[in-house]
């Protein structure tokens, strides 16, 4: 988690690996800025020196050995790099962290980052009861705030003038994956759990990954392959580019009414009026634009 965080900043900045599975830490970390000149400069000084210390105790150097740290350390540690990032956050400026995809991105993170907090308190504690519900309620939160949030489908539909047109469609199919893992945690083996959870993910997500988010972001990708659309430097990062392209595409589409645009073709009925959604647990989205 840490050394994905140091990735991400650096992903911000347009240099390094950026956030992959097997983003490592960065050298120099706490010490270079790779955002100064930016707005989000100050974000970055607060927040790398601290990821900076903690890559060191959990992973060492050539001459000590990385620490074996018992439940309370570790939360100690969860608890001080949620602070950290709360603070990091407070000092990106507002019209940057209202940003679609960036801003909802950082908030993601930070409810994350909460969550293990109290998740890692109540292990401290011994206490199996909060431990088993605060797993479930983070779990749900997590998938919510990815595949509502992040992928800017509340935006979309604010703007359509349709709130909770589709994002309720969704959250429908996100709670039977949730059921799976509150139904499985402390009854299930860690395997089995692990299965009925990948069976039910790829029933649920497998129609929202093949059509409903091609949509709203081929036509992103596309803008972003052509250029040319209005620039702007509200990070003064090469992140830029990508975010006035969303910008644009998401508040889009006839009328300005980009959950038509991009997802009309699908609601509607799609080719020949059969709906590709039929018989998942997205059905309900079906023909939602002919209402």
């Amino acid at each position: 988690l840490v050394s994905d965080l140091q990735a991400y900043v650096t992903s911000l900045a347009g240099a390094g690996a950026g956030c992959t599975s097997n983003a490592a830490a960065v050298p120099g970390f706490g010490l270079i800025n790779p955002l100064a000149g930016t707005p989000l400069a100050p974000f970055a000084a607060e927040l790398l020196p601290v990821l900076s210390q903690f890559q060191f105790d959990l992973s060492g150097n050539q001459s000590i050995a990385p620490a074996d740290l018992n439940i309370a350390q570790l939360n100690s540690i969860v608890s001080q790099l949620s602070n950290a990032f709360d603070s990091a956050f407070v000092l990106v400026p507002a019209e940057i962290g209202d940003l679609a995809l960036f801003g909802d991105g950082l908030s993601v993170i930070q409810e994350s980052l909460s969550s293990l907090e109290s998740l890692f308190g109540s292990a401290v504690l011994g206490d199996t009861g909060a431990l088993s519900l605060g797993s479930v309620a983070s779990f749900d939160s997590i998938l919510s705030n990815i595949f509502i949030d992040f992928v800017p489908i509340t935006q979309i539909e604010g703007i359509s003038g349709n709130p909770g047109a589709v994002s309720s469609e969704i959250t429908t199919a996100l709670d039977q994956v949730t059921s799976v893992f509150s139904g499985g945690l402390g009854t299930l083996s860690s395997g089995a759990l692990g299965l009925d959870l990948l069976n039910t993910f790829d029933t649920v997500i497998d129609p929202f990954e093949t059509d409903v988010l091609d949509l709203i972001l081929g036509p992103i990708e596309d803008a972003i392959s052509a250029g040319g659309l209005p620039g702007g430097t509200p990070t003064g990062t090469p992140l830029d580019d990508v975010l006035n392209t969303i910008t644009v595409v998401v508040g889009g589409g006839a009328g300005g009414d980009p959950l038509t645009s991009l997802l009309g073709s699908l609601l509607g009925g799609g080719i020949g009026g059969s709906c590709p959604l039929t018989g998942t647990p997205l059905s309900g989205l079906c023909g939602l634009l002919n209402i």
